[in-house]
Order: C-alpha cells, then sequence, then structure tokens
C-alpha cells in the first residue's frame, strides 16, 4: 500500500478516546508502522497478530504475536475490539467462514471489520454474501486504490443468532 492509501485507510478511525484496535496481517510491516504510530499518539490500544513463523520475525518489531486458525479465540484477555483489521491473503485462509465467525466473537458492537481486498483476485467471490451470512451488517466496499479496497462490515447487538 502507498503512504496515501495507509492515510486514506487511517482515516476511516475516528479520533475518540480509548480505542481498542486489533490487526490480523501477514507481514506487510507499512500500515503496521502506521497504525502502530496512530495507536501510540491517541493512546489507543493496538493488538497486532499474524498467522505463522514466517510472517512473526518481520513483524515482531511491531509487537506481533502469533495465532493460528485453529485456536478457538484470537483475542486476549477477552478484550473487545473496536476495529479489527484483516490484511491476509485471503485465499489462504483454510475456512473464511471459520475466521469472520470467529472475528465477529471479538469485536465490540458497533465495531467495524475492515478487510483488505485485492481486487485483481477472481477467487474470491461473494465475501459480502459471506459476512451477512456471519452476521455483519452495514457492508459496504470502499475504494482505496486501482488494485485493493477495504470490504467494512459491522457488528451490531441483537443481529447475531448465536
Amino acid at each position: 500500500m502507498t503512504q496515501d492509501e495507509i492515510k486514506q485507510l487511517l482515516s476511516i478511525i475516528p479520533n475518540t478516546p480509548a480505542m481498542n484496535l486489533f490487526h490480523i496481517s501477514d507481514g506487510k510491516g507499512e500500515i503496521c508502522s502506521s497504525l502502530k504510530e496512530l495507536c501510540k499518539q491517541r493512546d489507543y490500544d493496538y493488538d497486532l497478530v499474524t498467522i505463522g513463523e514466517e510472517n512473526l520475525q518481520s513483524l515482531s518489531q511491531f509487537g506481533a504475536k502469533k495465532i493460528s486458525y485453529e485456536q478457538a479465540r484470537y483475542n486476549h484477555r477477552s478484550k473487545l475490539y473496536d476495529f479489527v483489521f484483516v490484511m491476509i491473503d485471503l485465499e489462504s485462509v483454510p475456512d473464511l467462514e471459520m475466521l469472520f465467525k470467529k472475528l465477529y466473537m471479538i469485536i465490540m458492537n458497533g465495531g467495524k471489520l475492515l478487510i483488505l481486498v485485492d481486487k485483481n483476485r477472481q477467487s474470491i467471490n461473494n465475501l459480502d454474501i459471506l459476512l451477512q451470512e456471519c452476521n455483519y451488517v452495514a457492508i459496504n466496499e470502499i475504494d482505496i486504490s486501482k488494485t485493493h479496497y477495504i470490504l467494512s462490515a459491522t457488528r451490531l447487538h441483537g443481529w447475531d443468532s448465536h
């Protein structure tokens, strides 16, 4: 992502106190650096996680922790998050529905799920339908570049069937 794209993405986050951000990354350090700096400036909590050892080494400078798709929950200390950023290769996820359901459990009511989607990946279709099936609402595409868009989805109280 370019610096302009990162700025556009970060503009989604309101400047309100005591926000919690959760970020799943596959090793792209520039967005991690920008998110960590924003959280430091605004005194937000920033939890960065990655899948696999190979990404952990490149993200260790940002305090990344390793998780696996198989673990029951992704959050630490039962924390709920205002924003969850998913910036991984979605094609590498073994079960997207399970990933979105697990993320749903860690997002606070009114919180946002923000997924970076490559426009050139034809194999990732119908994400909006999958998100609806996982009880997300207000699903929108935010065009940020010629190659990527952000898919935004919200968790709202009373909409889930859990």
